[in-house]
């Protein structure tokens, strides 16, 4: 039978599709902290028993709970009135209370020898959405189980969340048993587990061992998702309809081939050497791009020195705004672009494959404001290609400080027309009002 514990569960349909690892064949083997110390020294197994049995009673005393603690004080005023008193009945008492405490300590140290634990964790998941973690404890021990094992694991990163823990009631010998935990992580980024503390306080609870593990692994943690306002979209479509119907000058690269030319056809756009070479009239014929897209530029600089706390918050807002963005876009078979200071400058662009879209929030979990960068910058040292017949979408944070950009002014990139490129503001009515119901509050 095992026991489910965790920091905080939440309701079973709101648990999203993930990906889980696949435990390893061998699980690491669970040790005590002083006893890896000393096998890395170079001490052998037989030294480090050794050692474990001299410091027996230290680790005694240490290990004592509340409970072990009332019990070594009852002893030691029953030995009190037994050395008062010279009778036998108090010795045989505290005799007996000592073999109760002694044997709680050596049970429960035991129970933990000889345990490989595994653990299977979703790689990805998205900030805010409650994930399981599943554990495997298995006893190698051929003729002693394990009783009341639990298994207590923290995200480092996470300071702010209270540690988890799953607990195995009973592990016969030779086999195992499956715990389970539920965590949520409110902020996204890339967490590294801890070590795996393992502890037990059979079979009184007097005395609580403890033994550690270290299973490598990592979660990555999307920003959570926002709604991206429909009316965006149809006003994107307008715009880029009405520059390519009233657009007269086609790009080299909409090139498809040559034909005769014909009445009303524009005289720029024959082909002279052709003409002259076959003695008739051929003009360029160019392909309709079919394709929509939007480049957006992410403002992410942030002072280190100045405290603004407003200004972090809107680049959170920024980054979850990204990432709606592109999985829509997605959705909507747009080619969606995405040029961000990540602190270095960083290029992410989807098209219709769900592997571009983690590409793009992997970024986007990982990223780190600059120091130092611009909007500007950004847009100067873009590619003409990811700015031609795309919605070009400049995101500034606001709230801006000494040497955030508090000053900057943007001029249209040369080869965009004004109607495709937008430049907004976060928690502004524009930006509230083109991306979602209650975004950027």
């Amino acid at each position: 039978m095992v026991q489910l514990a965790s920091d905080r569960d939440g309701p079973e349909d709101r648990l999203p599709v993930l990906v889980r690892s696949e435990p390893p064949a061998v699980g690491p083997r669970v040790e005590s902290r002083r006893e890896s110390r000393r096998l890395r020294r170079g001490r052998g197994p037989l030294v480090v028993k050794l050692l474990d049995w001299l410091l027996f009673p230290v680790q005694l005393v240490l290990g004592l709970t509340r409970s072990g603690y009332f019990l070594l004080v009852m002893i030691l005023m029953v030995m009190l009135v037994a050395f008062k008193s010279g009778r036998n009945v108090p010795f045989l008492m505290a005799m007996v209370m000592i073999a109760v405490l002694v044997g709680s300590a050596f049970v429960s140290k035991r129970a933990l020898r000889r345990l490989i634990l595994r653990r299977a964790a979703p790689l990805r998941t998205e900030a805010g959405m409650p994930f399981r973690v599943f554990l495997s404890i298995s006893n190698a021990k051929m003729l002693i189980p394990a009783f009341a094992v639990y298994a207590v694991e923290r995200l480092p990163g996470a300071p702010w969340l209270r540690p988890a823990f799953a607990y195995a009631e009973a592990i016969p010998a030779g086999g195992n048993e499956n715990a389970c935990y539920t965590l949520t992580v409110r902020r996204r980024g890339i967490y590294q587990f801890a070590q795996t503390k393992v502890e037990s306080g059979y079979p009184f609870g007097l005395f609580r061992s403890a033994a550690y593990c270290r299973i490598p692994a990592k979660i990555v943690v999307y920003p959570r998702m926002m709604p991206v306002s429909s009316a965006f979209f149809e006003e994107t479509d307008r715009r880029i309809e009405h520059i390519r119907t009233w657009r007269r000058t086609p790009h080299e690269e909409d090139f498809r081939g040559l034909r005769e030319y014909r009445h009303g056809d524009n005289p720029k756009w024959i082909h002279w050497r052709t003409s002259a070479k076959l003695r008739k009239k051929y003009v360029r014929q160019f392909e309709k791009p079919e394709s929509k897209r939007i480049t957006m530029i992410l403002e992410t600089v942030i002072n280190p020195r100045a405290f603004n706390p407003r200004r972090r918050a809107h680049l959170e807002m920024g980054v979850r705004f990204a990432a709606s963005l592109g999985r829509e876009c997605l959705r909507r078979h747009y080619e969606f672009t995405l040029l961000v200071d990540a602190p270095e400058r960083t290029v992410v662009k989807t098209g219709s494959e769900a592997s571009n879209i983690e590409e793009l929030l992997d970024v986007l979990a990982a990223l780190a404001p600059p120091q130092e960068g611009s909007v500007g910058g950004l847009l100067a040292q873009a590619n003409p290609v990811d700015l031609r017949d795309a919605v070009v979408l400049v995101v500034k944070l606001g709230f801006a400080g000494v040497g955030e950009g508090a000053d900057e002014t943007l001029d249209v990139p040369e080869g965009v027309p004004e109607e495709l490129f937008w430049e907004v503001t976060i928690g502004t009515k524009r930006f509230r009002r083109l991306f979602g119901r209650g975004v950027g509050r």
